[in-house]
């Protein structure tokens, strides 16, 4: 029993371990940044589509970066939302870190964890500041052109109130908002929590031959 338990996770280690970038817009900065404080925006995001077929969400990151005088701490919270008209409904929960430091003048990753939450392929998504310090005026970070997945860069969501949403011109600069997104096959479970099964096998059938 010991024997097949171990060949088991020698079969399913590449499963447990199976992760793919399913849209990225991280490798060419553009220099530009969407600012909470010009709509006042209350949620600025985008509308992507997603590469491959994984859709298992596991994990997501976007870029922040301070243009204000101080420096402290501040909230980040992520939202999925349905295509619509321009935004439909909502996917999920609401994905919050908390406490994340910047300095004046620098950017910061904040990556949420999304436990598996199933996306469509066309997805978007929005990004939310709170409890931001004083000083701070926080943006999201621009980037062209996305490597996996796609997006128009003709336009980005915008809401004011966080209930509705609109598009907003990107004007002459034709940039996408920093975001990556990582996935699953749906269907399996996050890598961490099959490893802990899979750990636990040996175990099970170890208890299993004293149990005899």
């Amino acid at each position: 029993m010991m024997k097949a338990s171990i060949l088991l996770v020698n079969l399913l280690a590449p499963i447990v371990l199976h992760a793919s970038t399913v849209y990225s817009n991280t490798s060419t900065d553009t220099g530009g940044t969407v600012f909470y404080s010009t709509g006042p925006y209350v949620q600025i995001g985008d509308n992507i589509t997603l590469a491959g077929t994984d859709r298992s969400a596991n994990t997501a990151t976007a870029e922040f970066f301070d243009g204000g005088a101080g420096s402290g701490t501040f909230d980040a919270s992520l939202r999925f939302f349905n295509a619509g008209s321009p935004v439909g409904s909502q996917i999920g929960g609401v994905f919050t870190v908390t406490g994340t430091a910047i300095t004046s003048g620098s950017v910061v990753d904040v990556t949420w964890s999304l436990g598996g939450l199933v996306l469509p392929t066309n997805v978007i998504f929005t990004v939310s500041e709170a409890n931001v310090a004083s000083g701070l005026d926080l943006g999201l970070t621009l980037f062209e052109p996305p490597t996996i997945g796609s997006s128009s860069n003709q336009f980005y969501i915008v809401s004011t109130n966080g209930t509705t949403y609109s598009q907003a011109s990107q004007g002459a600069s034709q940039d996408n908002l920093f975001f990556f997104l990582s996935a699953s096959p749906v269907g399996i479970p996050e890598p961490s929590t099959m490893m802990l099964t899979l750990l636990a096998l040996p175990l099970i059938a170890h208890a299993r031959k004293w149990l005899r």
